[in-house]
């Protein structure tokens, strides 16, 4: 679980680098859509892109 939240922060950390910013972050496709858990610990340390989770929608996390 570690190394599968890690690896989901080193490639979401890069897009926001290259692409020049994300208007959204949304994770999908099995374990990122059914596990808030996992949302959160993803987001925990993007938080210089401007990235937070938006509490009032059950998966959904959006920049600030």
């Amino acid at each position: 679980m570690d190394h599968f939240v890690f690896r989901l922060q080193r490639e979401l950390g890069a897009m926001p680098a290259v692409m020049g910013g994300i208007d959204a972050l949304v994770l999908c496709g099995g374990i990122g859509e059914n596990s808030r858990i996992i949302g959160r610990r993803v987001c925990e340390r993007l938080g210089w892109t401007g990235i937070e989770i938006d509490k009032t929608r059950s998966s959904r996390v959006l920049p600030s």
